[in-house]
């Protein structure tokens, strides 16, 4: 793997790391976001980090363990340090050794203790209020692996794809996405909490050549703060309803957020503060990590919610049809069947009515392998069981990735068009990919 090059933090209100040189950082967000990487690796969230007035933040136990270790340091000017390397256990749990002859070793140990504080995981419980700017480098995909001259693949015309890649430990994770109607405004969310904005950029022939203007930011709770544990965070599905507020599909902690409409750069959007939005009760019986990975808004107003593995039926994972009155959704179940291991991982409306859907699977040999599927409306009723009709395969050799999130729109010629994008898991060994699709008549 090359070595990962310098850049300068240069987010608008990034707070003390603004401005900063540093070392970027690929690791994937635990269950509390960790805002820094050492060595020299401090990673800013948008208006954020160590601001003047925050709140407290919870210490993590190094962090602890650290300050501890300053605090004997300070009181007895020597050299305090636990005979075992145990950053969960009390001080006072180990034979500590003090001589005033490595003085000063201990002012050399000071030196470099200040320097992990500064380094050491912390969250913040303050709510973020500004998008963060965000520098992404852009590299086409490739279509074909073998057949550089192929253009469909099953009844998908190649529109062109981007791979994208950020120096920043809170990019990847990508889990769904929503276009605009011009084709040009992406919006996405990612199963650490995080929330992408940007321009789509084509060339003259229509194909996806670009990223422009990316802004990165935190999911908000309903009470204003961030949502940072991953029980919390993990935000599967977004869909838009009709009045631009949008919904944000969870799992772990199974649930729907309604954000506000608007523009995220002046704190709208999926930077603004949501609202808890009514699910149907079964949703709770899900299994943790295989909860609400899609969701469309159907041109006539109803919703359709898709859980990966809820089982009611044998064969098949639930999902719910919603009509909104007052705009409260009084739910419906159904049941999506599944066949030859494939999995449900994101939905679309088309513009004719129709869901069209991801279904994911992998393993060895093969890798990723993924379904596009159309599911009819019609065929969606109450306790109905319902069976999609596969539109495309994508494996090896064909472009291929954990792809997870799914935006369709009609063109300017009239065609149907497809972006799927690409959850690299926070992993060197995967890719953030953004594909584009017209669907062949």
């Amino acid at each position: 793997m090359a070595p990962k090059p310098s850049c300068t933090t240069t987010a608008p209100g990034a707070g003390f790391f603004s401005g900063r040189k540093m070392r970027p950082a690929r690791t994937r967000l635990p269950g509390s976001v960790i805002e820094t990487r050492c060595p020299g690796a401090p990673v800013a969230w948008a208006d954020a980090v160590r601001t003047a007035g925050t709140a407290s933040r919870p210490a993590s136990a190094s962090r602890r363990l650290i300050i501890r270790v300053m605090e004997g340091l300070s009181a007895h000017g020597s050299f305090d340090l636990p005979c075992h390397n145990d950053c969960d256990a009390s001080l006072s749990d180990h034979s500590l050794m003090s001589t005033p002859a490595r003085s000063a070793r201990g002012v050399a140990l000071a030196v470099f203790l200040v320097a992990l504080i500064a380094c050491a995981p912390f969250r913040s419980v303050q709510p973020d209020t500004q998008a963060s700017a965000l520098a992404l480098r852009v590299k086409p995909a490739t279509f074909n692996l073998e057949d550089p001259a192929a253009t469909r693949v099953g009844r998908l015309i190649w529109r062109g794809g981007i791979t994208l890649s950020a120096d920043h430990a809170a990019f990847g994770g990508w889990s769904d996405l929503e276009v605009g109607a011009d084709g040009s405004r992406v919006r996405a969310v990612s199963d650490a909490g995080a929330w992408l904005v940007g321009q789509l950029r084509y060339d003259p022939a229509g194909r996806l050549v670009g990223f422009d203007n990316a802004q990165l930011g935190r999911l908000k709770a309903p009470d204003g703060t961030w949502l940072v544990s991953k029980a919390w965070a993990d935000a599967e599905s977004l869909a838009t309803l009709p009045d631009g507020s949008l919904l944000v599909g969870f799992e772990r902690r199974h649930r729907v957020l309604r954000y506000p409409a608007g523009d995220e750069a002046q704190g709208g959007g999926l930077a603004g503060t949501p609202r808890p939005f009514p699910t149907p009760a079964a949703l709770a019986g899900t299994p943790a990590n295989t909860g609400l990975e899609a969701m469309a808004v159907l041109p006539d107003g109803r919703l359709l919610l898709l859980a990966e593995a809820l089982q009611l039926k044998p064969g098949t994972t639930t999902g719910w049809i919603g009509t909104l009155r007052d705009g409260v959704p009084s739910w419906s179940p159904f049941h999506y069947t599944l066949v030859e291991g494939f999995r449900p991982t994101a939905a679309a409306s088309l513009p004719d009515g129709d869901i069209v859907l991801l279904e994911r699977t992998a393993g060895l040999p093969g890798g990723w392998r993924v379904r596009v599927m159309r599911l009819r409306a019609a065929a969606l009723a109450p306790d109905a069981v319902v069976q999609a009709e596969e539109l495309a395969r994508l494996a090896t050799p064909w472009v291929t990735e954990n792809l997870e999130g799914i935006a369709a729109r009609r063109g300017r010629n009239g065609e149907t068009l497809l972006w799927l994008i690409a959850d690299d898991n926070f992993s060197f060994l995967q890719q953030t990919m953004l594909l584009h699709f017209a669907l062949a008549d």
